[in-house]
């Protein structure tokens, strides 16, 4: 008996040759003033309730701010700085949402030297209080929010030398505090170094994910609030930073990490458990990095940052990436922070980067779309047999049709002939990985081949 699924067709949006023009624009300067020295995070959000994203940086590396950013319709080059703190002193890093559900955006860092969690709450756009949250809590390394217990109100996480806690918000901005892990209900030494959350096993809840001295290791949730932790790797390395994004095409987040070398390693989602991958990217030196879909072809891609360059990496949807794209070449500029958002509110997500010695800039995402987000008129229907060899197809009604499959990169591999309803299609001889299947009408659907 045949297993079903349906895959929507969707209108292929660009000749096949398009790659390789693909491009960011110049960089826009929004700040390279003293007030841009030390920046150790980026984060964006609206802040003023325009409609225009803008930027909030914390500058724990010398000056000790949180500095906003605020964008208008010519764009954020040159916009004025906007102290949010001038005492945030070694705040490591910064994060935004609506922790009292008023409708405007809160912004919420952490300091390593006072050991403090901040909020910072938004009233009309002016931020004007400075409430410490927690003070107890040493060697703070990061925060996020998020609905983690599932109540409906932004909690936070945080992370620091031997902890991992979460702040529970009651809707208004009341936090209870709750420690996820401690050295002492950990079976090893444990130094969490950077923090991300995000739906791991697909049961609609979001769980913590962390780079620390159990290499990278997340948190699952039961739904509640409650964590049990699953270690990506048994070999324990000490990691720095951690991205999540679908880097094999199969639809579920995968685990990118850089140690404190700037290597890069990757471990698959199978849901349960992590699949070491191996080496990134080897013969660089990561900085800082993004993981995210620049091309909009369902597939998460690279943005790095490392010595005197910001270089874009095409994923192929396999776990390997194209050759570099030069985004910036600063020369012997070390570059180390990257933030990847839509800046211009085009639906592409566009590059953010800083430079300890004092800049902030961001690029236009010019890159050619693979993929129409808008569903064709019509659909066709694959039908894979159990051994994934062969699969049948349907046309809803369009009759015989030619079908090519095409690989990521939109290049033919296979060109199938005319096709009736039903019809099996032999798919031996083709490797795994993530293939496109066009019919004659232009309709297009993504297949992925275990």
């Amino acid at each position: 008996m045949h297993t079903s699924f349906r895959c929507f067709a969707f209108l292929f949006a660009m000749a096949t040759t398009a790659w390789a023009h693909g491009q960011f624009g110049a960089a826009q300067i929004i700040d390279n003033s003293a007030t841009a020295l030390g920046i150790t995070s980026i984060a964006t959000a609206d802040l003023n309730n325009d409609g225009l994203p803008d930027v909030v940086t914390s500058n724990g590396y010398s000056t000790g701010h949180i500095t906003a950013y605020l964008q208008t319709v010519n764009g954020l080059a040159g916009a004025t700085p906007i102290l949010i703190d001038t005492i945030a002193h070694l705040a490591e890093e910064v994060s935004t949402a609506d922790l009292n559900g008023d409708g405007w955006t809160d912004v919420v860092a952490v300091c390593r030297l006072n050991n403090e969690v901040v909020w910072y709450p938004n009233v009309n756009g002016t931020f004007n209080e400075r409430i410490v949250l927690d003070n107890a809590s040493p060697s703070l390394n990061g925060v996020v929010a998020g609905d983690v217990d599932g109540n409906g109100s932004m909690d936070l996480v945080v992370i620091g030398q031997h902890l991992i806690d979460l702040y529970r918000n009651d809707g208004t901005g009341m936090f209870t505090k709750e420690a996820i892990l401690t050295t002492s209900t950990s079976p090893n030494i444990l130094e969490c170094m950077d923090l991300v959350i995000a739906d791991i096993d697909g049961d609609g809840d979001l769980d913590p994910v962390t780079a620390e001295s159990l290499g990278g290791v997340d948190y699952r949730n039961a739904g509640d609030g409650s964590f049990t932790p699953q270690i990506a790797d048994p070999v324990i390395a000490i990691m720095q930073r951690v991205r999540l994004g679908d880097v094999d095409g199969d639809g579920d987040p995968d685990m990118v990490l850089t140690d404190f070398l700037g290597n890069m390693r990757w471990y698959r989602n199978d849901g349960a458990t992590w699949a070491s991958e191996g080496a990134m990217l080897t013969g660089i030196t990561v900085k800082g990095f993004g993981l995210m879909d620049m091309d909009a072809d369902g597939l998460a891609d690279l943005v790095v940052a490392s010595i005197g360059l910001i270089t874009y990496h095409r994923g192929m949807g396999d776990g390997s990436f194209a050759a570099p794209t030069e985004v910036y070449n600063g020369g012997a500029t070390f570059l180390d922070e990257v933030n990847l958002s839509d800046m211009n509110s085009d639906g592409r997500t566009d590059v953010i980067w800083s430079a300890p010695a004092g800049t902030l800039a961001y690029h236009v995402n010019e890159l050619p779309t693979v993929v129409s987000p808008v569903e064709a008129d019509a659909s066709f229907a694959l039908y894979p047999d159990p051994d994934m060899e062969h699969i049948a197809v349907r046309f809803s009604g369009k009759g015989p049709q030619q079908l090519a499959v095409l690989d990521v990169q939109g290049r033919p591999v296979r060109i199938l002939g005319q096709l009736h309803l039903g019809d099996r299609i032999d798919l031996h001889g083709l490797a795994a990985g993530v293939y496109l299947l066009q019919a004659e009408s232009g309709e297009t659907v993504r297949w992925v081949k275990p």
